[in-house]
């Protein structure tokens, strides 16, 4: 099983990866970091995102009791990956 380290920084390499190809350069990755909020994930991104990790980590992404302001966040996004 996957820690929380490792699908964190999964999550940021895919990060960096779309700042990348849309000419964006981050400092910084913080926990707040918003997904959909920041542009660099529409929903079929984020999506996408979602199968990666599941795929990738043989879990599942669990947004049934989250506030969807909750999983849109780096961190919110680790802490519903069971």
């Amino acid at each position: 099983m996957a820690t929380n380290d490792e699908l964190k920084q999964f999550v940021i390499n895919k990060i960096v990866k779309k700042s990348t190809q849309q000419g964006l350069k981050l400092d910084t990755i913080e926990d707040n970091f918003s997904l959909t909020g920041s542009g660099l994930f529409d929903s079929m991104d984020f999506l996408n995102l979602i199968n990666e990790v599941e795929s990738s980590f043989k879990l599942v992404v669990d947004f049934s009791d989250a506030a969807p302001e909750e999983f849109t966040t780096l961190g919110g996004f680790i802490m519903n990956c069971k």
